[in-house]
């Protein structure tokens, strides 16, 4: 099975990118052990990781109906913490 990550188009660095190739192959039986996917992902790095996590909510939102409208509607992190105190050490 064959994962792509490629840039996106409306990325400011999409040129600077390079897509992300691999693809393994599991016979019957075999069991997979997972060292492909943290591979994939090592390859990818932190900011592939987040855009495809960013595009996963994205289209989460299309499938809810909630995106699709060019109104500059983004999901934002929620700010319901007013004040944290830390104890003493």
């Amino acid at each position: 099975m064959g994962r792509t990550l490629s840039p996106r188009r409306d990325s400011i660095n999409a040129m600077d990118r390079r897509a992300v190739m691999m693809s393994r192959v599991l016979r019957a039986g075999q069991k997979d052990d997972g060292a492909f996917d943290r591979d994939f992902w090592r390859k990818v790095g932190p900011e592939g990781i987040f855009e495809a996590a960013w595009d996963m909510v994205r289209e989460h939102r299309v499938m809810r109906g909630e995106a699709g409208n060019d109104d500059g509607d983004e999901p934002r992190l929620q700010r319901s913490v007013l004040r944290v105190i830390r104890r003493g050490r």
